[in-house]
């Protein structure tokens, strides 16, 4: 059986934005993107612990980059798959 992997340069990230909320289940490509989804999805009360009004900032934190651990993570998270294609 082929084990399937994620995209190459697909990370899993836990984001922390202050006011103690964490992202724990971003995947994104970049310590930047995985900021910038959080923050989108803290701001638009998509997250945990999202407030309306608050300025916030986020810090990315990579767990892991490996393929593998990225594809097993996904469907872990979202029980979907294939796992999304690379943007571009």
């Amino acid at each position: 059986m082929k084990v399937k992997l994620a995209p190459k340069g697909l990370g899993f990230y836990n984001v922390t934005i202050t006011k103690s909320t964490t992202f724990e289940d971003t995947f994104a490509y970049s310590q930047e993107e995985a900021e910038e989804l959080a923050l989108s999805s803290f701001n638009t009360g998509g997250g945990q612990g999202a407030l309306d009004g608050v300025e916030a900032t986020a810090e990315a934190h990579l767990q892991t980059d490996d393929r593998a651990e990225v594809q097993e993570m996904y469907e872990c998270c979202w029980n979907e798959e294939p796992i999304a294609e690379p943007r571009g």
